[in-house]
């Protein structure tokens, strides 16, 4: 068996979403199957990762590491495609923190003004990347053949039901 697992960037010193991709990884392939994880920057002096986009900026667009992850499952066979972004051929998608409109209104909620609480909650998708994220999110969460979502905790688990009516079997 070999499963893609899908990041934005692979540098466990970024931080936790980074370094949980890798132990995923690590302990998948305790089990037998071949992991690999394509991500679209990052460290290439780790076995197993593929980078898609290096010469891309800080931060890669969806539409350009989407395409680059196309073209490389079409020449590169995987069982499982596991994605930390909202993609709709990925087999599972495993959100790194939460909803996209759960993480939006939790912003909005952390300030002590009513007019700033406001102010983030009318301006939210002025956010062109998150708004993007949001968008494909929500695609994926609607279609009737969309991913299984992998809730990492209840509270996950509800926002996925709430924002997107997603019943207990796709989650």
């Amino acid at each position: 068996m070999k499963i893609a697992v899908i990041t934005e960037r692979s540098d466990v010193a970024l931080g936790g979403a980074e370094r949980s991709v890798f132990e995923l990884t690590s302990c998948l392939r305790t089990l037998g199957p071949k992991v690999e994880i394509l991500a679209a920057k990052g460290n290439t002096n780790v076995k197993n990762i593929h980078i898609l986009c290096p010469g891309a900026a800080r931060r890669t667009n969806l539409s350009d590491f989407e395409a680059a992850i196309r073209e490389y499952i079409t020449q590169n066979h995987y069982d499982i495609i596991h994605s930390t972004i909202p993609l709709s051929f990925a087999d599972v998608y495993q959100p790194r923190g939460g909803s996209f409109p759960e993480a939006s209104l939790r912003n909005a909620a952390s300030y002590h003004s009513d007019a700033m609480r406001f102010y983030k909650r009318a301006t939210s998708w002025a956010n062109f990347r998150r708004t993007v994220l949001g968008q494909a999110e929500k695609r994926i969460c609607k279609a009737s053949d969309g991913p299984v979502v992998a809730a990492l905790s209840e509270y996950v688990r509800q926002q996925f039901q709430r924002h997107y009516g997603l019943d207990d079997g796709r989650i």
